[in-house]
């Protein structure tokens, strides 16, 4: 089943809750109660709805953008040793591969999997005091994305948090007034803000 598929099935099934009292006035085609249409589930379907826009979307958003604002893709390969040799390595790598004057849009791995997402408009010095977290002390490798424009750091660090699905960034990417907006968040909101015009409750 295709995606967009999935996502006309969840509009579909909103619809018919809503509408579903006004369908058996006539005939009870079938026993128990109406199938009503609550807040909660409103609100569950909105989530569901979303999610499914992001695996259509997140990945070709991102590559997009990657393209468009000619970001410089650099990897860091941890070496053996404590925290405080990682860090220091880093910084080193950092300072000789990654040009200094680009923001940068930092992913955590561990082997294949996604830990963190981060940025920064200035030097390594802020991914390299991560280290010290115990729940990212086990990095494999970073991927370091130098974007040219500062302005459009924000907008690629909340379409890598969508695209890489990041298991320990508790809050959403930050916004700013004056950078570009996140294409996909704009869809979400765009869904939410329809979904509750469309199935209201007073």
């Amino acid at each position: 089943m295709s995606l967009q598929t999935k996502f006309n099935k969840e509009l579909d099934r909103l619809y018919r809750r809503r509408t579903d009292g006004l369908r058996t006035i006539l005939s009870r085609d079938k026993p128990g109660p109406h199938r009503e249409l609550t807040e909660p589930r409103r609100e569950k379907a909105i989530r569901e709805l979303r999610a499914i826009a992001s695996r259509c979307l997140a990945s070709k958003m991102w590559k997009r953008k990657i393209k468009k604002f000619k970001v410089e893709p650099h990897r860091w390969h941890a070496p053996r040793g404590g925290l405080d040799d990682k860090r220091s390595n880093f910084r080193t790598w950092v300072t000789d591969e990654v040009p200094p004057r680009h923001g940068k849009v930092y992913v955590f791995f561990r082997g294949t999997k996604c830990r963190y997402v981060g940025r920064t408009r200035t030097s390594g010095k802020r991914p390299a005091l991560h280290f010290a977290r115990r729940k990212l002390s086990r990095t494999t490798h970073i991927d370091v994305y130098s974007v040219r424009s500062r302005s459009a750091t924000p907008l690629l660090e909340c379409l890598a948090i969508h695209h890489f699905k990041p298991a320990r960034n508790k809050i959403r990417a930050a916004k700013q007034k004056w950078c570009p907006r996140c294409p996909l968040c704009k869809i979400h909101k765009k869904i939410k803000t329809q979904i509750r015009q469309i199935f209201g409750f007073r």
